[in-house]
């Protein structure tokens, strides 16, 4: 089964506890941000629940949610971009070590 928590927005869910007819089943998020499995940064986060439910049967699902405002968004993305930037000038940097390494072999 699938569940989204929310729709159209960027939040931060966690879930403490799924309950499908009194038995605990396990619940992952889709495509929450890898270094964060809370954090969604898109506008449909999703659940997978592993569990077969049948029409008569319920679920409870207890948590937080947090629908994150602009700033947060921001901040975040910026991060993103400062830590590629960061990246950038290293491979550049390794690469001028390979071409060094490599013109002194010869």
């Amino acid at each position: 089964m699938r569940w989204d928590p929310l729709e159209n927005v960027c939040c931060r869910c966690i879930v403490n506890k799924c309950v499908l007819s009194g038995r605990n089943v396990r619940i992952e998020p889709c495509n929450s941000v890898p270094e964060d499995k809370t954090l969604f940064m898109n506008v449909d986060p999703q659940f997978n629940i592993y569990g077969i439910m049948d029409s008569d049967e319920s679920l409870l699902i207890e948590g937080t949610l947090e629908v994150l405002d602009t700033d947060e968004i921001v901040d975040y993305f910026r991060k993103k971009e400062q830590e590629l930037e960061r990246l950038r000038k290293e491979n550049i940097i390794l690469r001028e070590l390979m071409v060094t390494l490599e013109s002194e072999v010869r």
